[in-house]
């Protein structure tokens, strides 16, 4: 499944269930972009990609674009 979120002048906060095979990527423009594994990005871009992601099997695809603001991705 492909998730497309897009924050701009505001913050967000995406939790994803521990067990859920997932990639993401964000993009962040005088912003602020923070990763489950600490990674984060405030110009630029960053990359998550979870122990239990396969292109294989069925998997949770987020694209995040975050402008003047912040995105925060939890598992839990």
């Amino acid at each position: 499944m492909d998730v497309k979120i897009n924050t701009i002048f505001g913050g967000s906060v995406i939790k994803i269930d521990s067990d859920m095979p997932v990639k993401i990527k964000t993009d962040a423009v005088f912003a602020g972009s923070e990763l489950p594994d600490g990674n984060t990005a405030v110009f630029g871009s960053a990359q998550y990609v979870s122990d239990s992601y396969s292109r294989d099997t069925s998997s949770l695809n987020i694209s995040a674009d975050v402008v003047f603001g912040g995105v925060q991705v939890l598992r839990e």
